[in-house]
């Protein structure tokens, strides 16, 4: 009641970055298929690829998803709709953020995308490699466009880090010659254009 007055129903985008980039894929009519992944990440290719790793976590993961399916009507109900598609008719275009997870995504699992899509990746990205993700969707998607900055890394999308920040964590650290804040207004002007 507050805000859907003030919003255009033809005019609804969904952004999103990491996962949530591979999100708004799905919403756009990407059909996410857990035996493609699982099968890649256990073939010789995906050996030091960002994607699948941590490979120990990933597999604990997969162990407690194996073990929810056997008794967890949500999870089991879950996994009934997971080949479906989930895209949603009011999302007139998305703009994804070094998505994650593309070889959870086929050609034909892309092919029912009809709307704009747009995608911003950094060439130093090593948690979502460009070439098994966001180039990936941007190839098997029709009329994708994929912009890749250079030198910028996968957190570089994340907030701007206080000089603590800089100092303890690596997802706050960029390369030298990487200015978050603009590369942040870079990627703000290119999504309010897209959209």
């Amino acid at each position: 009641p507050v805000f859907g007055k003030q919003i255009d129903p033809n005019r609804i985008g969904a952004a999103g970055h990491s996962a949530g980039g591979t999100t708004v894929i799905q919403v756009a009519g990407g059909i996410f298929d857990s035996d493609v992944v699982k099968a890649y990440c256990n073939s010789p290719q995906s050996k030091g690829d960002g994607t699948c790793e941590p490979r120990a976590l990933i597999q604990q993961s997969i162990a407690q998803l194996n073990e929810l399916k056997k008794t967890d009507p949500v999870v089991q109900a879950s996994l009934r709709r997971e080949k479906a598609p989930d895209d949603d008719p009011r999302v007139k275009g998305v703009f994804a953020m070094a998505p994650a997870i593309g070889p959870a995504f086929t050609r034909q699992g892309l092919s029912g995308i009809h709307v704009p899509v747009e995608i911003v990746v950094g060439d130093a990205d090593t948690i979502a490699p460009p070439a098994t993700n966001a180039a990936r969707f941007a190839k098997l998607i029709k009329g994708a466009k994929l912009t890749v900055l250079p030198h910028v890394n996968h957190m570089t999308f994340g907030s701007d880090c206080t000089p603590l920040g800089k100092e303890k964590l690596e997802g706050c650290r960029d390369a030298p010659e990487v200015d978050r804040a603009a590369i942040h207004r870079q990627v703000a002007e290119q999504a309010l254009a897209f959209f």
